[in-house]
């Protein structure tokens, strides 16, 4: 019984490990948020900020080619934030906030309140 238990733990560790390297690869250079970090002096936190989520580096919602929610549509909006998907969070504070909000990537409002730029 013993066995199961480490067995299952393990299994655990090794796919939440697998879970934060890919949260790392979704870290683009041009977008570099681990390298720069965010000015606090100029900032301050707006509780109307919206949060966008939208479609990350393969520009479809959710998990590209696949029907994340099952509801018989590939890659619709409701797909935004599937697990395992490539979709990213951005706050107005991000350098491309403003173009993702005004380009043709879906994205949708999934929160409000953020650091923004003074």
């Amino acid at each position: 019984m013993k066995w199961l238990l480490f067995l299952t733990i393990l299994v655990g560790f090794l796919l939440r490990a697998r879970a934060i390297e890919s949260a790392v690869d979704l870290l683009d250079q041009e977008n570099a948020r681990s390298l720069t970090p965010l000015d606090r002096e100029n900032c301050f936190f707006d509780p109307d900020a919206e949060v966008l989520l939208f479609a990350g580096k393969d520009r479809l919602p959710g998990r590209a080619g696949i029907d994340d929610d099952f509801n018989g549509i590939v890659d619709d909006l409701s797909e935004l934030g599937a697990i395992y998907g490539d979709d990213i969070c951005l706050t107005p504070a991000d350098a491309n906030y403003k173009s993702i909000r005004e380009g043709s990537l879906p994205w949708r409002v999934i929160s409000v309140g953020a650091w923004v730029k003074s």
